[in-house]
């Protein structure tokens, strides 16, 4: 199982992948705050965690969404900690019935 760090690496990566480049610090930051504890910890009540599913088929599907998070950021014309945001709370709102992963928490205000 990876570890905690070794996920959020690779949760930069995806989204910096889906963004086509690579992401300024408080974009990184934002991630890192919204995602960083729930990989270990995930939606409050679940059994399973994001971290025991992410090698897994599960864990192929979290992935896929968190590219689709720098696929967002894409189209943005600024690519900053709001943008981020915005990105990550319309595709986690998008998910929410069918993933039972998504955190349970809602984003920071904007």
């Amino acid at each position: 199982m990876p570890t905690q760090d070794e996920i959020m690496d690779h949760i930069l990566k995806l989204v910096s992948e889906g963004a086509g480049g690579s992401l300024p610090d408080d974009v990184k930051a934002a991630l890192r705050e919204r995602y960083y504890q729930w990989i270990a910890e995930g939606k409050m009540g679940a059994t399973i965690t994001p971290q025991q599913v992410w090698d897994g088929k599960d864990g192929e599907g979290l992935q896929r969404k968190f590219r689709e998070i720098g696929e967002h950021l894409r189209n943005k014309t600024h690519h900053g900690r709001r943008e981020c945001i915005e990105c990550y709370s319309l595709v986690e709102a998008a998910s929410a019935l069918e993933c039972p992963y998504c955190p349970d928490t809602p984003p920071p205000g904007i």
